[in-house]
């Protein structure tokens, strides 16, 4: 017989919800896959402890505003005294990250998964919203191994030409304008991370490789060596989206 998981809150157990498995714990919560008993509709539960409501609070209200078939869904909120459940689209797929570990990429593929999310990604800064933490264990893949971008906590909201200071993100993901202390605009650091993420798709490696300190100076540099593997198609591909700034602007 299978075993429940408890439900941290009333109204994640029956009549409702049936706790499933735990799936994963990330930086500002865990996930547990649920069930909604009405549609038997399988679920992902986001939970978060009010210490972390700023990041909570924003990635509600962004899901809450674009709706694209390769953004995760929002479905639903459940706020308790203690914490924050956010009801969200379940993909079987697991992540991008461990899909690449496990499989060899074609370029077909990789290409139609990359239109994907320069598609999602467009309807982000069309709506002036920027991710900021685009990487392949924030890209999550359905049964049929369709993108659906995900963890928005450190998306943001912008204005057309405003420079940001505060640097979220991943390093070997960054791109060279938030290490420079300059300020960066939104748009072109999310292609920059996208062209980092196809380059990791087709290799399972990263264009920049180094300690972190050495690493900075790396990715300041722009510099990078596509393997003898790539097309002349693909590193055309990625050097639109791993460029200079200008240049991911006028791309995004």
């Amino acid at each position: 017989m299978r075993q429940r998981l408890p439900p941290t809150s009333p109204a994640l157990g029956p009549p409702y919800y049936e706790m499933l498995n735990f799936i994963d714990c990330g930086a500002v919560g865990a996930v547990t896959l649920a069930q909604h008993l009405m549609t038997e509709t399988k679920v992902a539960v986001k939970t978060t402890d009010k210490t972390a409501f700023i990041t909570s609070h924003r990635e509600t209200n962004i899901l809450k505003t674009v709706h694209h078939p390769n953004i995760i869904k929002l479905f639903q909120i459940i706020n308790t005294t203690e914490s924050c459940h956010l009801i969200l689209e379940y993909t079987s797929g697991g992540s991008l990250y461990d899909w690449i570990q496990q499989n060899i990429v074609m370029e077909e593929e990789a290409r139609a998964m990359f239109q994907q999310m320069l598609s999602a990604i467009e309807c982000c800064h069309h709506k002036m919203i920027a991710h900021r933490d685009l990487k392949p264990s924030n890209i999550l893949l359905d049964s049929e191994r369709n993108i659906k971008i995900a963890d928005l906590g450190l998306a943001i909201t912008y204005h057309e030409g405003q420079r940001l200071r505060v640097c979220p993100g991943t390093l070997p993901y960054m791109a060279p304008e938030l290490l420079l202390g300059q300020g960066y605009e939104c748009p072109a650091m999310d292609v920059w991370a996208l062209g980092v993420t196809l380059f990791k798709m087709m290799s399972n490696t990263l264009p920049f490789l180094e300690n972190n300190m050495k690493l900075k100076d790396i990715i300041r540099s722009g510099h990078y060596i596509c393997p003898a593997s790539f097309s002349e198609g693909l590193k055309s591909l990625i050097k639109k989206n791993v460029n200079s700034r200008s240049q991911r602007a006028a791309h995004s």
